[in-house]
């Protein structure tokens, strides 16, 4: 059987640590919003067609991103176009099917031009006006490249095959969900993934068996009914005063013990009332999300929204409504594809690799775990030198970039990790 070396892998991985550095400071200048990555999609493309493999972009279709924007209460635009990206590579001799997989989407957040933030420092600051990647995502697309070139060059000690996933719209959830229609999606065997992750430090890799992430419910309230002149506020019933008693009365909900024993998170993002001047408005909108592990704390926090809104709302003669839809499922490590990952993990971090609490951010990758086996790792990120410990979607935030190389040669570990246990349980079952 073809065997390798993970001393290989890690020195290929180091020689190649400033074509990753240079990749992901090019992604970083160019960032695209959501649905929108095409210069994104194009620059992957042309990556991975240099090794000479094989890209698939029909992954899913126009009207499929008509019906995810449905869901989230948005129109599809002429901007939004089908930007997911996958490669193939086939190993030298027949094994299971991995997937690796990265992000793409950046964010609707201004960088800042502090001299002290290395890209604006360094000339590698967004020239995309109001949008970033404040996540990480340019650095997770370099990592993916670097393992593809990594792997399609040792092609003969990879029993099985390889597909590297460049997904889109993880931020808003509707990415997986799309990636999730793609027919290739049946053969894979496990996939992994990994975020780079600005709470814990470098040189730290979190793996639980089980939970990593939330589950994200976006939440949409409307108070109604109300309306008059600002003149006469008794005679008046005012959408946005009882909409700010619910705000209130919402945050004060996480202090609560009584209605969940589970940790949850709430929180109200947006509160958009339009009325002319002189005007009570006739209405009040309020958007959030609701972050759970487990159905019966969503089930029940949703539950106690709904009467707060409903008792704060009659109170002043109006109505509320509410509306939610889940926008990312718990990400859930399976058990043996933990495994494989801390093995894999343990080979380039040590004693680093770790499992720790869940934490309440959510992440689409979950969509692949409902289905397929995989695992997930949280990278740390924070290094204090470098001004990588700012936090995600923050304008400061940014990677350690002394990561990147290790990052590249730990996916390309996940799958040779999985790929080959496989084959050696295959061939002791065969003998």
């Amino acid at each position: 059987m073809s065997s390798y070396s993970h001393s290989e892998i890690i020195s290929k991985a180091e020689e190649m640590t400033d074509e990753i550095i240079a990749d992901r400071r090019r992604l970083h200048r160019y960032p695209e919003l959501g649905l929108q990555e095409t210069k994104t999609s194009q620059f992957v493309k042309q990556r991975l067609r240099a090794l000479g493999l094989k890209t698939t972009a029909e992954l899913y279709c126009r009207d499929d991103i008509r019906a995810e924007l449905s869901r989230l209460r948005e129109d599809i635009t002429s901007e939004h176009a089908v930007t997911g990206v996958a490669a193939q590579l086939k190993g030298e001799r027949p094994g299971k099917t991995v997937m690796l997989r990265a992000d793409m989407d950046a964010l609707r957040v201004t960088e800042s031009r502090d001299p002290q933030h290395i890209p604006a420092a360094e000339g590698f600051r967004s020239e995309n006006p109001g949008v970033m990647h404040a996540c990480g995502h340019d650095a997770h697309m370099a990592m993916l490249l670097g393992a593809a070139k990594i792997l399609t060059g040792m092609k003969a000690s990879v029993p099985g095959t390889v597909w590297f996933l460049f997904q889109p719209d993880e931020e808003r959830g509707c990415g997986a969900r799309l990636i999730r229609r793609w027919a290739g999606l049946a053969d894979v065997d496990a996939v992994f993934g990994l975020h780079l992750w600005s709470s814990l430090g470098s040189g730290s890799v979190m793996i639980n068996d089980g939970i990593m992430m939330a589950a994200v419910d976006y939440i949409w309230m409307r108070v109604s009914g109300g309306g008059g002149h600002s003149s006469a506020p008794h005679e008046a019933r005012d959408s946005l005063l009882a909409a700010n008693e619910i705000f209130s009365a919402l945050s004060n909900l996480q202090a609560e013990e009584s209605f969940t024993g589970q940790p949850s998170l709430l929180s109200i993002e947006s509160v958009v009332a339009e009325a002319d001047w002189g005007v009570v408005p006739e209405s009040t909108d309020m958007r959030g999300t609701l972050r759970t592990f487990d159905e019966v704390t969503a089930g029940n926090t949703l539950s106690r929204i709904t009467e707060i809104g409903q008792q704060l709302a009659e109170m002043r003669r109006l109505q509320f409504s509410i509306d939610s839809c889940r926008a990312f499922p718990p990400t859930v490590n399976t058990a043996r594809e933990a495994g494989v990952a801390r093995a894999a993990a343990e080979k380039l971090f040590g004693g680093g690799v770790i499992r720790g609490e869940p934490v309440l951010s959510g992440e689409d990758f979950g969509q692949y775990l409902r289905d397929t086996p995989g695992a997930f790792a949280l990278v740390g990120n924070a290094a204090e030198a470098d001004g990588s410990s700012h936090p995600h979607h923050s304008p400061k935030f940014d990677v350690d970039e002394e990561l990147l190389g290790r990052g590249a040669a730990l996916l390309a570990l996940f799958a040779l990790q999985f790929l080959h246990e496989n084959q050696i349980y295959e061939d002791r079952a065969s003998q």
